[in-house]
């Protein structure tokens, strides 16, 4: 495991008085929540639902900070609580709902009473997933684990591992070392899923206000990814024009996208059926590379068509011409192409463009429609489809798009390659936005123009 994965794990682990918790910024600048175990909480030697007072409990970060409670929610029958505090909008954790399956590996991190007088509290171990038993989800560790390493991880985070990329996903908060362990200690922990915390939330209000759900922060306003589009990798002679050029479409993006306030979310919730690839997780829907990705599109479709309004009617046209498939992984796209072709593209207007992202280096920029026919053909299609009906079926979806552009390399094409063609219009002495525009939404153009349907009859 990466460093970096290891730091995101620390991160997110708090202590909550004798147990463990997860910090996480739920989808609003408002406020954040800490999950833990309801027993973390309670007084001593009274009923589990009877809480101590906000004041009293004490929540520790990483770096020893100090969080104070504003509201605690709890569930009356599961062993679960949220701890709501102040924002922390530099955390970037993601959830995954996805149902586990028999030994998948998950790392339990937190703070076990057997380290509290360390200075490195923090521990944590892998677990495989068990089984399902009613609410709770049982773990068993992929090493051995004494009691006393276990002892004060209640409330602590079960993160999902990821072999493809670095993505924090919490799916679940372990509440309980599984059996009796005064007769005999087997390592099982039990633990409950993140998807009943979710429902604890949608049942619960602050400040009058219905509670955030579990959400990257960024789904919320496109103001948080702002910084992260258009980031060419390869530097211009004079990077001034360079600067230009990213501030210009960057502008195009606040303008006419974050000010008039449309966001991530309400664009998932109404064009899930529109982003969604086949056989694809859910959490790379509601990642910040494939909002990062979604935004790049619209800024330059923006360029391009010049729309007279920017609302979900011209997004829905935008999807079914120039539709984006996002993978979150290292390969090139075209090893995913079973996936973008058996994906939902009925919907594509005649001519549609797919336009590609994953998290590889960029490629050959555009295929056409009669190229990629050559590349379907040449792979082995017998394995991923089976039934005659779908290769029928993705023939026929391929001769009806344009082509397939790659997004990482469009960007090379249309900006890092042209710098002695985009002289003329990134003077910062004598700036003009409208001509900059221009210039882009004429190389952009090149390969994401729609091209008219012509009736042959």
């Amino acid at each position: 495991m990466t460093h970096s994965l290891v730091n995101s794990h620390q991160k997110c682990s708090v202590m909550v008085n004798d147990g463990s918790g997860v910090l996480i910024q739920p989808m609003t600048p408002a406020y954040a929540y800490v999950l833990t175990a309801k027993h973390c909480i309670q007084k001593i030697g009274e009923d589990i639902n009877n809480l101590q007072e906000k004041e009293a409990i004490s929540i520790t970060c990483f770096e020893e900070t100090n969080l104070e409670v504003l509201e605690i929610v709890f569930d009356r029958n599961i062993d679960i609580a949220i701890l709501i505090v102040k924002p922390q909008l530099e955390l970037n954790l993601s959830v995954n709902n996805k149902s586990l399956k028999v030994n998948d590996l998950v790392r339990l991190s937190g703070y076990p009473q057997d380290r509290r007088g360390f200075d490195q509290k923090y521990s944590s171990f892998i677990f495989k997933f068990q089984e399902q038993r009613n609410k709770e989800v049982i773990f068993l560790p992929d090493a051995a684990v004494s009691q006393s390493n276990i002892v004060g991880f209640s409330g602590g985070g079960l993160f999902t591992i990821n072999e493809y990329n670095e993505e924090t996903l919490l799916c679940a908060v372990e509440t309980k070392m599984d059996g009796d362990t005064s007769l005999e200690f087997h390592g099982q922990i039990s633990a409950v899923s993140i998807s009943s915390y979710s429902k604890l939330i949608e049942e619960n209000t602050y400040l009058n206000e219905p509670l955030a759900p579990l959400l990257p922060l960024h789904l919320s306003s496109f103001e948080h990814l702002l910084d992260l589009i258009f980031d060419v990798v390869r530097s211009w002679i004079d990077d001034r024009r360079l600067d230009l050029v990213k501030a210009c479409l960057r502008e195009v993006a606040s303008t006419n996208v974050i000010e008039v306030n449309i966001t991530p979310f309400e664009i998932l919730s109404k064009f899930k059926n529109l982003l969604k690839v086949y056989n694809r997780p859910d959490d790379e829907l509601t990642s910040k590379g494939m909002w990062s990705s979604f935004l790049e599109l619209l800024v330059v479709s923006i360029l391009i068509d010049k729309p007279i309004e920017v609302n979900l009617a011209y997004i829905d046209n935008m999807l079914k011409s120039r539709r984006l498939t996002y993978i979150g992984e290292t390969g090139g796209w075209m090893e995913y192409l079973n996936e973008i072709l058996q994906s939902d593209l009925d919907a594509l207007n005649k001519n549609a463009i797919i336009i590609a992202s994953t998290l590889a280096s960029p490629r050959k920029t555009s295929l056409s429609s009669e190229e990629l026919k050559k590349v379907w053909a040449s792979r082995d299609i017998s394995k991923p489809l089976t039934e005659t009906r779908s290769i029928i079926r993705v023939n026929k979806q391929i001769s009806e798009i344009h082509s397939v552009v790659d997004l990482s390399a469009l960007h090379a094409d249309c900006i890092e390659c042209k710098e002695t063609e985009y002289v003329g219009c990134t003077d910062v002495s004598d700036y003009q936005r409208s001509v900059l525009e221009s210039k882009l939404a004429q190389e952009y153009g090149i390969f994401l123009d729609i091209k008219e349907v012509v009736d042959e009859n």
